[in-house]
């Protein structure tokens, strides 16, 4: 296996390289001022870029191929590349390279700077190069970044506030939006009026899903009003359903044709603090945060309209819950989250997706920093009182992370606080914009 440095000296001879013909080439090309986003993680990184989509006007992008879904439908974005084809070596990355060279851009902006995102970068030629330069960047960074802007980002910058640096920009001054316009599916087949709450009860890397007892005393919290939850999923999240479901649970089958659900596919101080203010995110400790923005998979089978719906009492009171794992597609999870009044879970893409339609959410953000990426838009956080070990640029994997999620009264009292302001606003309709 080659390591992560000698990725970097590899790129580089491929740049010296290719250079002469590049530079001997672009002096018969017109100047252009087109703009090339590179941003290859998943969902939820991919989603607070969104924060910058306004200000590049039109653009072209290269992406993960999950995020299709999502870019495909941006009036925004000219153009889509994938870095997919290229990591499991069924593309040519001089290939691609190439490629993106012949689009002549004045801009590119790489908001993922690992090896071959830098390389691809330089080999466009482009006037301005922006890179983020991150606290796990190689040591070997400088080498492809060479001539490059940097900008750097530590574990106490929040990602929005250094991805609109890489702009100029140094406020959060723009709200993420990830369509432009929504994408609307041709009906929406959920049709209830109840208080909904959206929930995704597992993360894709394991060591970010909550215990079964953490959802338990959460759930417990939601039973307390008179509403609906939505479990949003694929795969694994059923089974995790059925488990927190065990213990005498009564399984129903909507029968009547306006209770249909169609759902969504994705693939200690303990104290409590408001933040109107961008600055005041660097706190120490275990907290409960409510945020702010004021102040500062693949496609499923759309014929199963009908969802599995479950009825189990937590505490004194039963909860309806509405099985809405794999039934849509992925581009049309924007528009069903936007249909939440709440929406709860671990630090998830869907979290992010959530907090970019500004529905009010809640996260368990376990191991992870918050300080460094959280909702911005109306988004309780609840921290843990351990220290967090995995970062956005440094993910921890396959750790067992339960411990992170283990909640204390007030961090309960927070929640329940947090829900039945959204509920009372809910009901006096007050609240109900979409992005």
């Amino acid at each position: 296996m080659i390591k992560s440095k000698d990725l970097f000296l590899i790129y580089f001879l491929f740049y010296l390289i290719l250079w002469p013909y590049l530079k001997i080439t672009s002096c018969f090309k017109k100047p252009s001022n087109k703009t090339l986003l590179i941003q290859t993680a998943k969902i939820g990184d991919y989603a607070n870029s969104t924060v910058i989509f306004e200000k590049l006007g039109k653009f072209d992008v290269l992406i993960d191929e999950i995020n299709l879904a999502f870019a495909k439908h941006d009036s925004r974005i000219e153009k889509i590349f994938t870095i997919n084809d290229v990591k499991r070596k069924k593309a040519s990355k001089l290939g691609l390279a190439l490629e993106l060279f012949s689009r002549g851009y004045d801009s590119v902006y790489v908001l993922m700077p690992n090896s071959l995102n830098l390389f691809l970068a330089r080999c466009t030629l482009a006037k301005n190069i922006v890179a983020v330069h991150h606290y796990a960047a190689s040591s070997d960074f400088a080498l492809l970044a060479l001539g490059m802007k940097k900008v750097p980002h530590t574990l106490q910058d929040l990602t929005l506030i250094t991805y609109l640096k890489t702009l100029g920009e140094s406020e959060l001054k723009y709200e993420k939006c990830l369509q432009k316009p929504l994408f609307i599916p041709r009906e929406n087949l959920i049709k209830s009026d109840k208080f909904k709450i959206g929930v995704s009860l597992s993360a894709g890397n394991k060591m970010k899903t909550p215990p079964k007892k953490t959802w338990e005393k959460i759930f417990e919290i939601f039973a307390k009003f008179d509403c609906e939850i939505y479990i949003f999923g694929v795969g694994e999240e059923e089974a995790l359903l059925q488990n927190l479901l065990a213990e005498n649970a009564d399984q129903k089958q909507a029968k009547n044709p306006s209770d249909r659900q169609i759902c969504a596919d994705l693939t200690s101080d303990n104290a409590s603090e408001i933040y109107g203010d961008i600055k005041n995110t660097n706190n120490e400790g275990a907290k409960a945060q409510i945020c702010s923005e004021n102040g500062i998979s693949s496609g499923s089978n759309l014929s199963s309209q009908i969802c599995d719906t479950y009825v189990k009492k937590f505490g004194e009171n039963e909860l309806k819950i509405i099985s809405l794992i794999g039934k849509i597609k992925l581009e049309e999870l924007p528009f069903y989250l936007s249909q939440m009044q709440l929406y709860a879970s671990s630090d998830t893409g869907n979290y992010y997706v959530a907090d970019s339609i500004r529905t009010p959410t809640i996260c368990l953000m376990g191991p992870c920093f918050a300080s460094e990426q959280r909702g911005v838009a109306d988004s309780l956080v609840i921290s843990s009182h351990l220290p967090p070990v995995s970062s956005v640029f440094k993910t921890v994997r396959d750790i067992d992370a339960s411990a992170f999620f283990e909640l204390s009264d007030q961090n309960l009292a927070d929640i329940e606080a947090f829900v039945k302001v959204r509920y009372i606003s809910y009901l006096s309709r007050e609240d109900n914009s979409l992005c």
